[in-house]
């Protein structure tokens, strides 16, 4: 009577896949030039002095390797999973079937020696360059994250499991927040990564987002959320008081 749910880490934890992140077009760069990635930076402590970790390499979300590897374990992930639904299905027990979060907070991170924010490998393969840079490249980086998200979640609903069940998982600073304690340096969507509430949403999954508290978290969440028709979401990690 337990119900069953998954939690897919889609691009953090890829230190194993040498094959993959070993290729520098895997990889995001750090400027025009194609400057590899040190490390992603995981601000994962909070207050003064608090350490920065550091994770593999940022994954170049667009590149063709990796569109084709997120598609196969997509469809492998999506098959088995599905399968298991369908035998709770047929015990009638439908609904010990919980979904499937995709991402552990999706984003474009920062890198780790530099600090710097990254995307332009992503950015060259959208046809862009230091010649002929995007007319906004903060959005243009939000959109690389959104169609990261939905071509993970596209893979698991061809091979049968229900959009419904199916939740994206972003991490987002609050506009109130950031008004108050923001990083005047920075833009809005540099501080979120470039992954502010609007990426989580996408046509084969519901949104999903880290709950921690911080004010004005779940207004954003419900004016985006106002935006959309008929769309639940998912509190994918967090705490359950604001």
């Amino acid at each position: 009577d337990v119900a069953v749910g998954f939690h897919i880490d889609d691009s953090m934890f890829w230190a194993k896949r040498m094959d993959l992140w070993s290729d520098p077009n895997n990889v995001e760069a750090l400027d025009w030039d194609g400057t590899p990635c040190t490390g992603r930076s995981l601000h994962w402590q909070t207050g003064p002095g608090a350490k920065v970790d550091a994770a593999p390499p940022q994954m170049c979300f667009n590149s063709k390797v990796i569109r084709t590897e997120v598609q196969k374990r997509g469809a492998l992930l999506g098959k088995a999973i599905q399968a298991g639904a369908q035998q709770l299905h047929k015990r009638q027990r439908p609904e010990l079937f919980a979904g499937i979060i995709v991402g552990s907070e999706t984003m474009i991170g920062q890198d780790f020696k530099t600090g710097k924010y990254l995307g332009y490998r992503a950015l060259k393969n959208r046809g862009f360059s230091r010649e002929r840079p995007p007319p906004d490249m903060d959005l243009e980086r939000e959109k690389v994250v959104q169609e990261f998200i939905e071509h993970w979640t596209e893979g698991l609903a061809e091979a049968g499991v229900s959009p419904q069940k199916i939740y994206s998982h972003t991490a987002f600073f609050p506009r109130r927040a950031f008004k108050i304690g923001g990083k005047k340096e920075t833009t809005y969507s540099q501080h979120n990564n470039f992954a502010p509430p609007s990426v989580a949403f996408g046509k084969h999954h519901r949104p999903g987002f880290s709950t921690y508290p911080a004010p004005g978290r779940f207004d954003d969440i419900y004016e985006e959320l106002a935006k959309h028709i008929q769309v639940g979401w998912a509190s994918c990690e967090g705490t359950n008081l604001e």
